[in-house]
């Protein structure tokens, strides 16, 4: 690199050409007192470096060794050594010493007087530009009345030289007790005096709650699709009509209904829609069960009841229906969506091994069973779970690595069966909350930490009656429980994880007292209200809340919304009175007992 330097582009002796006079360096001669000179008194070479031959050796980084033999490019010194090599010659040394090549030889520690270095400086551009603004969160915000806010930042950067002449300076500010628009601005200048500055919106706003209701006899269950919206299974038996599958909004408002009319062939007793699930590619499967009483009918049936399965299109067309049996009664009652674009079916069966039925029955009365379908409807395998007696299916909860919880109960025991892709149980627990009482267990979540919070409800038999969760660790193994009770217990207890706790839905019959901090709405005997039960993560109560109008009111399923608003849908005999705002009405084909609505994340309107 030096040498780079030094010829600046000549192939010559010198920079200059091949010969030297004492014109053009500072060297030897017997005629001078051969003294270091002021730089700079000679001519630059063609790249207007100074003194680059003669005056003083300079040093270089590389240890000195001998070049290797051939043609080489740019070449370094070996990684140690015990001598610098030092270019230039010097004004003690004779011309020759000052040709472009010349090399030579000092150990670092020897001081001389004709020895020195070269100092290198870069031009820095003007710096003109201004600092950069990384901001943190959205530009334009949306902030609700009356809660804390918490500026998301913003980070500043000079990416010229890092050079900032201070942090962040922020402008204007925030009132969260008034609704309206608020102006933020972020300031920041560089070394340079060059200043940037960026805005952020803040609309403070009021909670967005609502209340919908909706045309239905009664409310099955609810899924949540990927796009925020509902699909909803009303029941209606009216006018030969059996179930209907709605879209709701993320608003709560109707989007489309899929009317589903008992066809000739299938028993309106013992023909429902029971679950909705979505698939990964945004179509839904629909399972219930039905019963044939004569032949003109659209799909097979095995005797008594069958599973009956239905693929929609994401816009609730119908792609195909099928049955799936045994000779004895089978409802299908649970569907859960898998990875690879089929379902897992759960229900109830009474049949021993015929038709689809791989397994017999293990209870006398009914057991579970599970069948696993492809994207077609094709089964793939069925598997039997059950004990003795009574079976009640209540859900499939979807674990990672393609694992399932089963969740059951038998004679009021809840059950709970964990199994990989293929069916096979890994473990299985049963649960029964309080000896004696009728307590099932009819909810099921995956914690943050791999276990799982369940919940039951518990309404006949000695005290405590009321709501109950339990949370066990990731192999079913109970850590802590608590119940919460009410006076005449509840009923339909499911549970929630939301961004600060959990929360137990369930209808009471009760008026304040226990753990219930208000009264029905209306006539306990009349009909029950939802009854909410917030919780933080070790279980302990935080608030209750009962919602509900006059006539009776129990909720099917509760979501937390983005914004960690609470929306519920409830199956609701209540004219406008107590909470409910909206109309009970009815017309020829339906009554308006579907209730939806959105409180704040305190569980208020």
């Amino acid at each position: 690199q030096w040498e780079y330097a030094c010829r600046a582009g000549t192939t010559t002796a010198y920079s200059w050409g091949d010969s030297i006079t004492m014109d053009n360096a500072n060297y030897y001669s017997s005629s001078k007192n051969n003294q270091t000179s002021d730089v700079g008194l000679y001519s630059a070479n063609p790249w207007g470096f100074f003194d680059m031959h003669g005056n003083v050796w300079e040093w270089t980084a590389d240890w000195y060794a001998a070049y290797s033999s051939g043609t080489v490019t740019d070449p370094e010194g070996p990684a140690t050594g015990s001598h610098r090599a030092e270019r230039g010659g010097s004004c003690i040394n004779v011309d020759s010493s000052l040709r472009s090549a010349s090399r030579f030889y000092f150990r670092p520690s020897w001081v001389f007087l004709d020895r020195g270095f070269r100092v290198g400086f870069q031009k820095i551009p003007e710096d003109t530009k201004n600092p950069e603004f990384v901001m943190s969160g959205e530009n334009n915000v949306t902030h609700l009345l009356n809660t804390a806010w918490m500026d998301p930042g913003v980070e500043a950067h000079d990416l010229r030289d890092g050079n900032l002449t201070s942090s962040v300076a922020v402008s204007g500010s925030v009132d969260v007790n008034t609704t309206g628009t608020y102006t933020l601005t972020y300031t920041v200048s560089d070394a340079a005096g060059n200043e940037s500055n960026v805005t952020r919106i803040v609309n403070v706003v009021e909670f967005p709650t609502w209340q919908r209701n909706y045309l239905g006899k009664s409310l099955v269950n609810v899924a949540r699709r990927n796009d925020s919206s509902f699909v909803l299974i009303c029941a209606n038996p009216t006018n030969s009509s059996w179930s209907d599958l709605v879209k709701i909004d993320p608003e709560g408002n109707e989007a489309w209904r899929s009317h589903y009319t008992g066809v000739a062939g299938a028993d309106p007793n013992y023909s429902k829609l029971q679950d909705v699930a979505e698939s990964p590619t945004g179509e839904f499967g629909v399972i219930g069960y039905e019963r044939q009483v004569d032949s003109d009918y659209n799909v097979s049936s095995f005797g008594g009841s069958d599973f009956l399965v239905r693929k929609h299109d994401s816009n609730g067309t119908l792609l195909w229906e099928k049955t799936y049996g045994g000779s004895a009664g089978d409802r299908g009652k649970i569907i859960c969506a898998t990875p690879d674009h089929g379902f897992l079916l759960f229900g109830s069966s009474s049949s021993d091994i015929s038709g689809d039925k791989s397994h017999n029955s293990p209870a006398q009365n009914r057991g579970t069973w599970l069948i696993k379908i492809d994207s077609n409807g094709s089964k793939v395998w069925d598997k039997s779970f059950g004990a003795a007696y009574y079976n009640n299916p209540q859900k499939i909860l979807p674990l990672p690595e393609q694992r399932y919880l089963l969740l059951y109960d038998t004679e009021h025991v809840g059950k709970a069966v964990l199994i990989d892709t293929n069916g096979n149980t890994i473990w299985d627990k049963s649960y029964d909350f309080s000896s004696g009482n009728k307590d099932p267990i009819s909810d099921v979540e995956l914690t943050d930490d791999g276990g799982f919070i369940f919940s039951g409800y518990s309404w006949d038999g000695t005290s405590p009656k009321g709501q109950f969760v339990i949370k066990t660790d990731e192999n079913g193994n109970e850590q802590w429980s608590k119940i919460f009770s009410a006076s005449n217990g509840a009923f339909e207890a499911k549970v929630s994880i939301t961004y600060d706790g959990y929360l137990v839905s369930g209808s009471s019959r009760s008026n304040a007292g226990l753990d219930k901090s208000e009264d029905n709405r209306g006539d306990p005997a009349i009909g029950g209200d939802i009854w909410l039960v917030k919780t933080d993560f070790d279980g302990n109560k935080l608030w209750d809340k009962t919602i509900g109008g006059d006539r009776g009111d129990t909720p099917i399923e509760l979501f937390e919304d983005s914004d960690k608003g609470l929306i519920i849908f409830a199956s609701s005999n209540s004219t406008i009175s107590g909470d409910k705002t909206v109309s009970h009405t009815k017309n020829a084909n339906y009554d308006s007992t579907i209730w939806s609505f959105k409180l704040k994340p305190d569980g208020t309107f």
